[in-house]
């Protein structure tokens, strides 16, 4: 889903009569993309010493 291709001939045809769709969208999925990452994701490790090394540390 292009939004840039999507607008672009709408406006031109002056039919606009769908195009929320393609504005909302992309934010609507981007929200919901990053609320599921906040649940999915490991937690952090509670313990300071061992959780907070990198291999470069």
């Amino acid at each position: 889903m292009n939004p840039a291709r999507s607008i672009g001939p709408a406006l031109v045809a002056r039919n606009g009569k769908h195009l929320w769709i393609y504005i909302v969208a992309p934010v609507l999925g981007t929200i919901t993309a990053s609320m599921l990452y906040s649940l999915l994701r490991l937690p952090a490790s509670k313990n300071p010493d061992k959780g907070s090394q990198t291999e470069y540390n």
